[in-house]
């Protein structure tokens, strides 16, 4: 809802082109200490199909995540995705982006890792079925020129490796 709500008000007062110059990363926002554009970025999109498919993403991955791993966990995961997602587009693409697809895919990596490590189905669905909604993702972004694979990958090994962490910190006794 945070996102269609950003992304509606923005239209609606007729600032998008400009807030998302402000708010996108961009190749010198560390360079010239602009922080806080790691995490704008992720609440913008580009116009009403970037923003549909993302939430529906986010609520094919989010809602497993937030059902499996938890609430808390989940924001850690989407939160760390947001800044590997942000890092990696600034220092391997080099362009500005916006979108929240690179912590969607950190879900995606987050569980993709769950269900490998318990080998349990997560709503019917096994690791396969992850593993290639990952790769088609992926792929999909090398087949498209206005997509940031980079933020893509960032967001996705950070969600494998946030996941991993935290697996292996609420299975210690085991």
């Amino acid at each position: 809802l945070i996102l269609c709500f950003i992304h509606f008000y923005i239209i609606s007062i007729g600032l998008h082109n400009e807030v998302i110059k402000f708010a996108s990363t961009s190749p010198f926002m560390l360079k010239e200490k602009q922080f806080y554009r790691i995490f704008t970025s992720a609440f913008l999109h580009s116009n009403f199909y970037h923003l549909a498919s993302n939430c529906l993403s986010l609520y094919i991955f989010g809602s497993r995540v937030e059902r499996y791993l938890g609430k808390l966990n989940f924001f850690i995961i989407y939160f760390i995705g947001i800044i590997s997602s942000s890092l990696f587009s600034h220092f391997i693409n080099l362009s500005y982006s916006i979108g929240a697809s690179g912590a969607i895919f950190s879900l995606e990596g987050a569980i993709l890792y769950y269900s490998i490590k318990t080998k349990h189905k997560i709503d019917g669905l096994d690791y396969f079925i992850f593993i290639t909604l990952s790769i088609l993702g992926i792929f999909s972004g090398f087949t498209n020129n206005n997509v940031d694979n980079a933020g893509h990958i960032g967001g996705f090994i950070s969600g494998i490796i946030v996941s991993y962490i935290l697996y292996k910190k609420n299975n210690k006794s085991i």
